[in-house]
């Protein structure tokens, strides 16, 4: 919603608008922006649909049963393999990471260490 432009990140409604109408990419680091800066992220990591819900859709969460979709959409993406190269849902190791990264044609690599941290900022 355009009153929540700066929560999303952005410094004005228009700016936010135009960001919008640029690409997926925009309308998804507003949102993941939006979810941080609203102390959403940790009901989607504990899967907490019931809060998430009540608190990103209001008290009618329960009438148009958002948490029970939350759930089921979880659970059916949750379970396909990999798409892309890019890794299924929760799946975050090294390796999985590492190939991930490769797929996108970089010299990116996470060794936890001094490599991850020189790599980073070029990426």
């Amino acid at each position: 919603m355009g009153s929540n432009f700066e929560v999303a990140g952005f410094d004005s409604v228009g700016e936010f608008v135009d960001a919008m109408k640029e690409s997926e990419d925009a309308w998804s680091d507003a949102f993941v922006e939006f979810i941080i800066s609203s102390g959403l992220a940790d009901e989607l990591r504990s899967q907490d649909w019931e809060s998430f819900a009540r608190q990103y859709n209001g008290t009618g969460y329960k009438t148009n049963k958002y948490d029970s979709k939350l759930a089921a959409a979880y659970r059916k993406f949750s379970k396909q393999k990999a798409h892309r190269g890019f890794a299924s849902v929760g799946d975050n190791s090294e390796d999985t990471i590492n190939a991930n990264v490769s797929t996108a044609d970089s010299d990116f690599n996470v060794d936890g260490g001094d490599q991850t941290k020189q790599s980073a900022p070029d990426y």
